[in-house]
């Protein structure tokens, strides 16, 4: 599979239980996450093969994602004030009103 197939396929399982756009984005994560290549890399390369091993990931994620598991536990991984945090199941994932409560807090201090 290719890098280009490997992102409309993804789409295509996650428009099942996304909006259009949010299955998109969350290809979009994907992909990064398991390329490690850009947005605009994966369109230049979107012929490039992916590895069995990359087919595989793809695949049990997006298993993973069709049982409602929020991708920051998939990926495990989730921005907060700038900053790549690790998170899984035991963990709770940093939301981006927290965020702002964070910045308004550094702003009066």
């Amino acid at each position: 599979m290719k890098t280009g197939e490997a992102e409309v396929w993804l789409r295509r399982q996650l428009t099942a239980i996304y909006e259009p756009d949010e299955a998109a984005n969350i290809a979009t994560m994907v992909m990064e996450h398991i390329t490690g290549l850009t947005r605009v890399d994966r369109i230049v390369r979107k012929e490039e093969p992916l590895t069995a091993t990359q087919v595989e990931h793809i695949t049990a994620i997006a298993q993973r994602l069709q049982q409602h598991e929020p991708i920051q536990y998939v990926l495990q991984e989730a921005w907060f004030a700038g900053m790549k945090l690790y998170v899984n199941r035991h963990v709770l994932i940093p939301r981006p009103e927290t965020e702002e409560l964070v910045q308004w807090m550094s702003r009066i201090c």
